[in-house]
């Protein structure tokens, strides 16, 4: 079976009739193909496009809410909605993915998948209990370790660092209300 820019073709010497009539299974599956310029990213893309839809409906159900023009609940759905559309939109009609082959992923990446998975819900457990800061630097420093392999001194200053940065950021700046957790950060 070849596969060339989304076309998927049989070999004449790797058919074998088997079904009686006329056509193998191979070339039945062979047959189904993407509809007209359906591609990958253009299905990325739309999915993209509605999310971010969704995401500034959110945004606009929100913004009666607010505390000011500028700061408030409403804000980050809002920023996530307009670059979820800018970034569907540059898949579905600007960026052109070079053929490529899929390959099985080797046991480390998939640890770190599985790692990464695991955080985040333990992130989301850790938030609720121990507040929005120090989750977010034992969430980040575990992402740290897991995904880039980085050593402990390395790991834990970046993740104060974007602990310090997000606080600033989403506290400080935009007002929005995050979880204390038992010490009251």
């Amino acid at each position: 079976m070849n596969v060339d820019d989304g076309k998927v073709s049989v070999d004449d010497q790797n058919v074998h009739d088997q079904s009686g009539d006329g056509q193998d299974e191979d070339e039945q599956i062979a047959d189904v193909k993407l509809p007209a310029g359906m591609k990958e990213d253009r299905i990325g893309g739309l999915l993209s496009i509605a999310v971010g839809i969704g995401s500034l409906v959110e945004a606009v159900i929100l913004y009666p809410y607010r505390l000011n023009s500028v700061s408030g609940d409403f804000v980050m759905p809002g920023v996530v909605g307009v670059l979820l559309i800018v970034l569907g939109l540059l898949l579905v009609f600007v960026v052109k993915t070079p053929h490529y082959n899929v390959e099985r992923t080797h046991r480390r990446a998939r640890l770190q998948m599985l790692g990464t998975i695991a955080l985040l819900f333990g992130y989301w457990y850790a938030i609720t209990e121990l507040g929005y800061v120090i989750g977010t630097l034992l969430a980040s420093f575990g992402l740290f370790k897991v995904v880039s392999g980085y050593g402990w001194i390395r790991a834990a200053a970046y993740a104060g660092i974007i602990t310090v940065v997000l606080y600033v950021v989403l506290i400080r700046l935009l007002n929005i209300a995050l979880p204390t957790g038992i010490f009251n950060i």
